[in-house]
């Protein structure tokens, strides 16, 4: 488990960073093939060219952040309450949003592309795969 803030980066394999209970940390992986997961984060930037991202944060995003995976699907999960302007596209796939106050007005086409205000808005959050879903809960 970390305390403080993780950077990792491999060209083929999967990257799973966890932190301490009470120790939310920036978290920083890329892989250029393999699933990525972040549990316990206060901020995540995550990016791989094949595989799946899931992204558990803790706390209200302190950046703004950016998930994307070429194939590959991506799971959001963020706290009640979280403040954030949300854009999520996919080419092959679906989007949801779940469990979080969301006005959905500025959604476009088949829940291909979706832009989000949760809450009040606040940092950016750009979700991309070209196939897969996109799941965001709170």
């Amino acid at each position: 488990q970390a305390q403080g803030d993780a950077d990792v980066m491999t060209g083929q394999g999967s990257v799973e960073v966890s932190f301490a209970e009470g120790y939310p940390g920036h978290a920083t992986v890329k892989s250029g093939l393999g699933s990525l997961a972040v549990v316990g984060a206060k901020w995540a930037d995550a990016k791989t060219g094949q595989g799946s991202i899931s992204v558990t944060l803790c706390v209200q995003p302190t950046d703004d952040m950016t998930l994307a995976t070429a194939l590959g699907s991506i799971t959001l999960d963020m706290p009640e309450g979280t403040n954030a302007d949300v854009t999520a596209s996919t080419a092959m796939g679906s989007i949801s949003i779940d469990g979080l106050k969301a006005d959905r007005s500025k959604r476009a086409g088949q829940h291909r592309r979706m832009q989000t205000i949760l809450g009040d808005g606040g940092v950016a959050i750009s979700c991309t795969t070209h196939q897969g879903s996109i799941t965001i809960d709170g």
